[in-house]
């Protein structure tokens, strides 16, 4: 895996050399000095270039495979829970399928902490100097600043879910970067609770196009739901799920709704995505396409799912033939069909948000105020749509309300950006559950802040 990323807050402003690469811009900042110092104030003089930073974000979220959301959150986190194992113990993520981070792993340093405090860095570059840029009109300004502040808060929600404790950095200033402490878990959610919310009161109803690759309102309301239920804050939590459900668009119509084709979710165009992430240059494939497809025809796949996924779907589950396959007896995930290919015309990229989550958020925050019916009458959305049979008891206790929601959750979002394994770590359940895993102890419910950083930030330790 290429470095791109020493652990050093330091050197965060590699990134825009990245960003460069990905966006066609020659230079976003002049790097006259230490890094640190350069104020960037070029990059955003007019609208035009502001947005080819904006824009350059987005690809930098999945900028190459194995970086953040380029299928590192994906597989990291769903080897470290019970959806998925590794097919070779020789694997660079099988440290996270035996819980036993390595604190000196790339995957760790560089593509996790690395690569999410690298997207950090530029949104501060941009809530920095956007809002005194002479040659932005104001309109440009307050979209900038709540698709930077969206990006931010969605980093930082992944990281202290990952790591506990982290650096709050709010600023370019390496000064102040190079010796940053950590913060609590709960000043982080309040920080990523203002940014999610200025980022939905200012954001506009509409995607700036067909497809939906940049977040609009209801992208920051969906983080927002997801937030609050981590949060425990059930009656916002509901409250931000029924925003993105019953969103419409211009004409009065439905903007999201679950497509009823199990096979047809994860496209490009599907009405259920909420915002969607499109690898950089001509591939058509997502990277957690890419990660999770054979190589060949003849290939063992490289992450299979556990014994334990693959029994917990019932016959009449159609999520098992259509978001799985099989190849030399191991069945993988194949949410995503293309793992290669390159062209003009994309069907696949990565599903950020959707709304089936929104309505298992829901469900499990209506249940938890004490409106099971109607968390039931949620739960049964996804379980339709996947050809269950039966029928969930609309007067079932909160304990069976509970079993039913992880069952649907662990079915519906496997191998999705980490959902199981934040799940169980939220619930309290996960020293129960991966309690037979090798090498489980509860401290593997924490990654390791990596040595780079450690070492040259004692405040880290």
């Amino acid at each position: 895996m290429k470095k791109i990323y020493n652990g050093s807050f330091k050197i965060l402003i590699m990134l825009f050399v990245a960003l460069c690469l990905c966006t066609g811009c020659k230079k976003f900042v002049d790097v006259g000095g230490p890094v640190g110092s350069v104020t960037g104030a070029d990059a955003f003089a007019t609208d035009d270039k502001t947005a080819s930073v904006i824009r350059g974000l987005y690809v930098t979220m999945v900028k190459t495979t194995g970086f953040a959301f380029g299928g590192a959150v994906s597989v990291s986190l769903g080897l470290s829970a019970d959806e998925l194992a590794v097919n070779a113990a020789t694997n660079a993520y099988n440290d996270f399928y035996i819980n036993q981070v390595n604190p000196a792993g790339a995957t760790l340093s560089d593509g996790l902490w690395g690569g999410l405090y690298n997207i950090i860095y530029t949104t501060n570059q941009v809530t920095e100097n956007v809002p005194n840029s002479p040659g932005m009109s104001a309109g440009a300004k307050t979209r900038a600043l709540a698709e930077a502040r969206f990006i931010r808060a969605v980093c930082f929600f992944y990281l202290t879910n990952m790591f506990g404790d982290i650096p709050l950095p709010l600023t370019t200033d390496y000064t102040v970067n190079a010796s940053i402490g950590k913060s609590p878990q709960s000043q982080v959610y309040d920080q990523v609770i203002g940014d999610l919310t200025f980022a939905e009161a200012n954001l506009p109803l509409n995607y700036p196009n067909t497809t939906r690759i940049r977040a609009n309102r209801y992208a920051a309301a969906a983080m927002l739901a997801r937030v609050y239920l981590y949060s425990k804050n059930w009656e916002a939590a509901a409250a931000a799920a029924t925003r993105v459900i019953e969103a419409r668009d211009a004409s009065n119509n439905l903007l999201y709704d679950l497509n009823p084709t199990l096979n047809n979710v994860f496209l490009i165009n599907s009405k259920e995505v909420i915002l969607t992430l499109l690898s950089p240059g001509t591939n058509l494939y997502s990277w957690d396409g890419y990660a999770f497809q054979p190589a060949s025809a003849t290939a063992n796949p490289a992450y299979k799912l556990t014994d334990k996924l693959s029994n917990t779907f019932t016959a009449d589950d159609q999520r098992l033939p259509n978001w799985t396959r099989s190849q030399n007896g191991f069945v993988y995930p194949n949410k995503y069909k293309l793992g290669t290919g390159s062209g003009t015309t994309r069907t696949e990229s990565l599903a950020f948000l959707r709304l089936g989550e929104m309505y298992l958020i829901r469900a499990e925050a209506r249940a938890a105020s004490g409106d099971i019916p109607n968390g039931v009458a949620d739960l049964e959305k996804t379980r339709k749509r996947a050809g269950l049979l039966t029928s969930l008891d609309v007067n079932m206790s909160k304990a069976a309300f509970d079993t039913a929601l992880a069952d649907e959750r662990f079915k519906e979002l496997f191998s999705e950006l980490g959902h199981r394994w934040l799940d169980l770590k939220r619930w309290g359940t996960a020293d129960v559950v991966l309690a037979g895993k090798p090498n489980w102890t509860p401290a593997a419910k924490w990654f390791p802040i990596p040595f780079n950083d450690t070492n040259v930030n004692p405040n880290l330790k």
